[in-house]
């Protein structure tokens, strides 16, 4: 992602990415929220691990929705499953949670390549 472009630079990052890819704080949250749900749902009788295999699942899947409802693309190559934006210029790969805040990946084509397919 190229945030140095002077119509980003002076935005706040949340705006940034919504203007950039669509992906709104609510976007997030949502994800966050089914990741924590499914994190949480894994009992003691699960493998250990079972949680954030879950958590990772289902945000997976909340963030993908939400693209695809936005006009995204679903596409799979070589079992390489990923959502493709619109202009094709942008693809995500996952979303992941840090200890204090939520982040989304996302590739940018800022090399003037064409996202693989």
């Amino acid at each position: 992602m190229n945030f140095s472009a002077p119509r980003y630079r002076t935005l706040p990052p949340e705006l940034a990415i919504e203007n950039l890819l669509g992906v709104t704080h609510q976007d997030l949250e949502n994800t966050i929220f089914d990741c924590f749900v499914a994190y949480v749902s894994a009992g003691p009788l699960k493998p250990k691990g079972a949680g954030g295999t879950l958590a990772w699942m289902n945000g997976i899947e909340t963030i993908r929705r939400q693209l695809i409802a936005k006009g995204w693309t679903p596409e799979n190559l070589n079992n390489q499953p990923r959502v493709v934006s619109p202009d094709g210029k942008h693809w995500t790969s996952q979303p992941f949670i840090d200890k204090s805040k939520a982040h989304f990946e996302a590739r940018s084509n800022a090399s003037g390549l064409t996202p693989p397919r």
